[in-house]
């Protein structure tokens, strides 16, 4: 707790807002660590590696509810909004296949990991929507500014009710990541969640919707990308001004 107080001191933010403004660092499944076979594992494989140079992308993780992700990428000649839902909900089943397999020979678990990842992957809905790449750039600047500010809380944030949100998104030679719970309303995360949301409408709506939810889109994402940096400039203007005390 100590050592949380004083990062965030040594950053310039009040502690409040370290503890439920900005995004937490993501340090689980959808930050890249690799461990046991899980649904959280089959879930990351089904809906996020068909690409790998994924931008701007939210997980969403209700604890009642279906299970999605949107994020961007560049496939060359456009760049391409990707929005997936999960249909229905099969981690039951596959929880218990896989506990059934448990202490079978690495074959028969093999085999039980190949049609858990199908009956994952088959539960995917997914919805495609070309993007400009001015819009896509705030969004993605959006993104960038606020997974550069993720921070630890000084008190846990996780519920058993609520949503938990995964972010990530692609810079060279990294991928940056983070995470939120049910993030409360006037809030960089919130904020940022919300933007995610508007992005994954944009991908669903049909054809003639989509100038007006782009718009919108981007109000969104031009506050976002403006507030992040403004808050960022403040911890390090305060940063600066102790140094120079000193």
């Amino acid at each position: 707790m100590a050592a949380v107080c004083a990062a965030a001191m040594a950053a310039g933010v009040p502690l409040a807002q370290a503890e439920s403004n900005w995004l937490e660092p993501e340090e689980g499944t959808f930050a890249g660590y690799t461990g046991p076979w899980s649904y959280d594992l089959l879930l990351r494989a089904a809906m996020l590696e068909d690409d790998h140079y994924r931008e701007c992308q939210l997980l969403r993780l209700p604890t009642f509810g279906q299970d999605g992700v949107v994020y961007i990428v560049d496939r060359g000649a456009s760049l391409t909004v990707v929005s997936r839902t999960m249909k229905e909900e099969p981690w039951g089943q596959i929880q218990r296949d896989l506990v059934r397999t448990s202490n079978d020979p690495s074959r028969q678990r093999a085999i039980a990991l190949a049609r858990a990842f199908d009956a994952v992957r088959s539960a995917a809905d997914t919805k495609t929507a070309p993007i400009d790449r001015a819009t896509a750039n705030t969004v993605m600047d959006a993104c960038r500014e606020v997974l550069l500010g993720t921070r630890y809380t000084a008190e846990p944030t996780r519920g058993n009710d609520g949503v938990g949100y995964h972010a990530g998104h692609w810079i060279s030679g990294t991928f940056l990541a983070g995470q939120t719970w049910s993030p409360k309303p006037g809030t960089i995360a919130r904020e940022f969640v919300d933007m995610e949301e508007a992005l994954a409408a944009y991908a669903t709506a049909e054809p003639s919707k989509r100038d007006t939810l782009k718009v919108a889109l981007l109000k969104r994402a031009t506050l976002l990308l403006r507030r992040a940096q403004a808050s960022t400039a403040t911890a390090d203007g305060g940063a600066a001004s102790r140094d120079t005390l000193h």
